[in-house]
């Protein structure tokens, strides 16, 4: 049942009104489906309808960059893309501008970075579009964002970045989300759209899609979808937590419809689409109509059927209102089939689809009954691990914005800043999120644009934000400890993590690298004494075997490491006495790999084979182990590969009171820039104890258990890799967990038997064999990737949240500062901290981007059930409000969550995995 607000904001959308999303409650008109058919003059008489929608798909930089994807501006690395009915974005909207002068012509856009240009670029035009009221924004993200590789947050800035600009220039988000041009998605989607109350979504390349040739023995999901008899491309995509989503599948890509008004070949019916053939061929858009809803009508399981007719920046067609004219007035279509078309967008199909939402089937990953199963990955796998460097920059810049809203919330809370300066503050900030959330496109964090859009535009924008948000913490973290109230010999330990931390940090000062044993609050700083942190309590010690093998032992593990390898030779749990490998570890291996920056070898049945010729000499082994609290050996080795040598460097850590070892590994992938000679994926290997029949794994914002399977047929190596994030925890036959890996920025991985694969790095631009689809790309820079190698004890399982919290506390560490000030505040503080459940993580904490005199904590809870927890502040609210991720209340989705404020403390009830809380003071 629809709340006030529900009905207020879907009176915005169909009647049309240039507003921002804040209407009187005195607007109050419930829309109806019958209010939505008679604004589509849609007749009484029409038992189904189908709906052609226009959009062009725009990507940030993919062959060219942003400026030039605009307006042909700056750098072409592809001067010949534009042309004939490709053009740049402003040329298309000015051209569905336009368009929109027909009362029956509607249009949305996807992505906000084009749309915000085109309103600089040319704001009369924008002001008619906007004026036509049938401008729809669908997708409203910065971006269209890839949804497996962003970090969640960056997930949801993408889209409050937008917001924000929309809610400026009053026009509304939808509510539907359009990422069409993913390659795969998170079976955990759902928990990041339901947090961001979405109402639908739209996409197109899952396992078995015709367009993701071949991927044999991966097209169950698309075949489940397909099926007449129980199937339909609308269902309702549930998370493991209970979040939901109405879900879109493009059977046919997102182009479907684009051949509406040319000679061309359609698939006709949902078989020929599972056979990826059978086309039938139409020179007139009654042919071509035809072919859609032969095509879609029985696997479309309401009386709407949605056809998109548009492709990658492609000028909107301009006889589509005609072409639906036609076909309702010819004999042989609306008088014979009963189907009535109409040009309209995916928001209102979406919409109408809503009114029939008891005709939908439940789908989840990993469902009981295969029926209702859907797998929405892995479509593509190379690209999880194409270019790391961005990746790795992409987590850092997250990890430095996050921690500057934290500690600028911090600042403000403890010193009174004033409201200019704050608002100066806040804008730096949003200003960074908005260069970072172009990261999160599809063809961006991905590592699928051509090199010179890689090099110029990725990584300068990467590097920018990341200094930005440092500088921006740094300066916080500065200003509050000049303003501390001293204590001789203390140091100020700071804590962006929304929970209690404390361990082993590295403090450089003037140049030198100490450790420092230390702890400090959520969200917050303590003042701790340096003296004693600097002291070991004796428990971390190193040794070498009699046969020159060194060993490092804390009071959790013993680590041996083979001498002639340079590898983990055991890993013993002490709590067990077990050695948790079976073999050494960390062996770096070199894969002949054909495949492309978005598919491996064996993806494409290009080749996939380990390189056995590969030798390498160890150049020097130099242990570190004078430190009470952080030993250390790094091992430098020089690897042999198609005769070309490589150098690598590996790091191996053990603190004091961890249960983890540190792994850094510093090298290039080795690549040949003349086909036939090889290009390389350059994986690790851990071999385990038992065999792995399970491994819990983070996504972008959840987790999720996936098995092993394998792809396709080739002999060498052919597993099915995922897309992780945080942590991966393999696990036996039996449950029990086999170890766990912690990582920030290194997301392929996957097991074979008892051997648990990473890819750390990959060059791989395609040749003969993968040639042919979308872009080409070397990477022969060197990088550096961080893991850790965790026991099996004491590690709780992914619903407690025990694994996502070590994981953080890993890869996003305290941070010392020598405390030189003299001030009055106190030497300890917490912004935000919970009590009670252990699974309960704050996530963010940011001042509001409506009002920021309200304070925005966003919560993580792991156990897929509901949990209430409260939350402590250090300053007293005056009322408190369940929001969106998007900081607005919500209008679809009405959670059950709520909260409720006393003294300093917060009570939050949450239904789902990602709760966003508005603190008012």
């Amino acid at each position: 049942m629809k709340t006030l607000k529900a009905f207020v904001f879907l009176l915005l959308t169909f009647s049309f009104l240039l507003m921002a999303c804040n209407p009187k409650e005195s607007d109050v008109v419930e829309t109806t489906e019958q209010t939505i058919r008679q604004s589509l003059n849609i007749p009484n008489s029409a038992k189904q309808v189908l709906i052609l929608s226009h959009a062009a798909h725009m990507d940030w930089d993919w062959l060219n960059m942003f400026p030039y994807n605009v307006d042909e501006s700056g750098q072409a690395y592809n001067p010949y893309y534009f042309g004939g009915n490709t053009q740049p974005a402003d040329s298309i909207l000015s051209k569905a501008t336009e368009n929109l002068q027909n009362s029956a012509y509607y249009y949305s856009v996807c992505e906000m970075g084009f749309l915000r240009a085109f309103a600089k670029n040319k704001p009369s035009l924008f002001s008619q579009m906007k004026a036509s009221g049938r401008m729809r924004v669908v997708g409203g993200g910065i971006t269209s964002p890839d949804n497996l590789l962003p970090n969640g947050e960056t997930f949801f800035r993408n889209y409050l970045v937008a917001n924000t600009w929309l809610d400026e220039a009053q026009v509304p988000w939808s509510t539907q989300v359009w990422i069409p041009d993913d390659f795969g998605h998170d079976p955990q989607l759902p928990v990041m759209l339901n947090a961001m109350d979405a109402m639908g979504v739209g996409f197109a390349r899952i396992p078995g899609a015709c367009d993701g040739n071949p991927q044999d023995g991966f097209n169950t999901t698309a075949k489940n979808l397909l099926d007449t008899n129980n199937g339909d491309v609308d269902f309702i995509w549930q998370g493991a937590d209970g979040s939901e989503v109405i879900a879109h599948w493009l059977e046919d890509h997102y182009d479907q419809g684009n051949n509406i008004d040319v000679t061309a070949s359609d698939y006709a019916t949902p078989q020929a689409i599972i056979n990826c053939g059978n086309k039938v061929n139409s020179s007139t858009n009654i042919g071509h109509i035809t072919s859609y809803i032969g095509a879609n009508q029985p696997v479309s399981p309401t009386p709407y059927i949605y056809v998109h007719v548009s492709s990658d920046f492609l000028l909107p067609h301009q006889n589509l209102v005609q072409d639906a004219i036609d076909w309702n007035k010819s004999a042989e279509g609306y008088a014979k089939t009963g189907v009535y078309v109409v040009v309209a967008t995916f928001d209102e199909y979406i919409r109408l689809v809503d009114n029939h939402k008891n005709k939908l089937k439940t789908r989840t990953y990993n469902a009981a009954s295969a029926a209702t199963d859907f797998a929405p990955n892995p479509y593509w796998m190379g690209y999880y691990a194409s270019r790391p460097e961005l990746k790795i920059l992409h987590n850092k810049a997250t990890k430095s914005l996050l921690s500057a809203e934290s500690f600028q919330v911090l600042e403000n809370t403890l010193l009174g800043t004033n409201a200019t300066e704050k608002k100066t503050q806040s804008a730096a900030i949003y200003n960074a999120w908005n260069t970072l959330a172009a990261s999160t496109h599809h063809d961006y964090i991905t590592g699928t644009a051509v090199d010179g859009v890689y090099m110029n535009e990725q990584l300068p924008m990467l590097d920018q934000t990341l200094t930005q948000g440092t500088s921006l913490t740094q300066n916080f973290m500065q200003n509050i400890t000049n303003n501390i109230k001293q204590i001789p010999g203390a140091i100020a330990v700071f804590n962006q993590l929304g929970m209690s931390n404390k361990g082993i940090v590295a403090y450089d000062s003037g140049g030198k690298t100490s450790y420092l044993n230390v702890e400090a609050p959520s969200l917050g700083y303590q003042l701790n004494d340096i003296a004693a942190a600097s002291k070991g309590d004796g428990s971390l010690k190193s040794a070498i075997n009699p046969n020159g093998d060194y060993y490092f032992q804390n009071s959790f593990l013993t680590a041996t490491f083979d001498q002639k390898t340079g590898e983990i030779s055991s890993v013993i749990d002490k709590a067990t006495g077990n050695n948790i490998l079976s073999a050494n570890a960390n062996e770096i291996v070199f894969y002949k790999d054909s495949g492309d920056i978005y598919r491996f070898g064996y993806e494409t049945g290009c080749g996939f084979t380990e390189d056995t010729n590969v030798s390498y000499t160890i150049q020097s082994i130099t242990a570190d182990t004078t430190n009470a609290l952080n030993k250390s050996i790094t091992i430098k080795k020089q690897y042999t590969v198609d005769k070309i040598t490589f150098p690598y460097t590996i790091t191996y850590s053990l603190r004091q009171g961890e249960p983890f070892l540190r792994i850094s590994t510093t090298g290039t992938a080795p690549n040949s820039q003349v086909y036939p000679q090889p290009s390389y994926t350059v994986m690790v290997k851990f071999p385990l104890a038992s065999k792995v029949n399970a491994m819990d794994v983070g996504t972008p914002y959840h987790w999720n258990t996936v098995y092993p399977m394998e792809y396709g047929s080739n002999t060498d190596f052919n597993a099915t890799m995922w897309a992780t994030h945080d942590f991966v925890v393999p696990k036996d036959s039996n449950g029990a967990t086999l170890g766990a890996i912690y990582h920030s920025a290194t997301p392929a991985w996957t097991s074979d038997s008892n051997m648990l694969y990473g890819v750390i790095l990959r060059n791989t631009p395609g040749g003969n064999c993968s040639h042919g689809y979308g872009a080409n790309g070397s990477d022969r820079d060197e990088h550096t990737q961080e893991y850790a190698l965790r026991i099996p004890s004491g590690l709780a399982s992914a619903k407690t949240g025990n694994p996502l919290k070590e994981a953080r506390q890993y890869n996003t560490p305290m941070v010392a500062i020598a405390a030189t000030g003299n001030g009055n505040l106190p030497s300890q503080y917490s912004l935000a901290s919970t009590t009670g459940n252990t699974n309960t993580l704050i996530t963010a904490a940011k001042w509001s981007s409506v009002n920021t005199d309200d304070l925005i904590l966003r919560t993580y809870q792991a156990s897929n059930t509901t949990t209430t927890e409260t939350i402590n502040l250090a300053k007293s609210p005056s009322g408190c409000e369940i929001v969106t991720a998007l900081e607005k209340s919500f209008v679809n989705s009405i959670p059950n969550s709520n909260c409720n404020t006393s003294i300093s403390t917060v009570k939050v009830t949450m239904e789902k995995a990602v709760t966003t809380l508005k603190v008012n003071y």
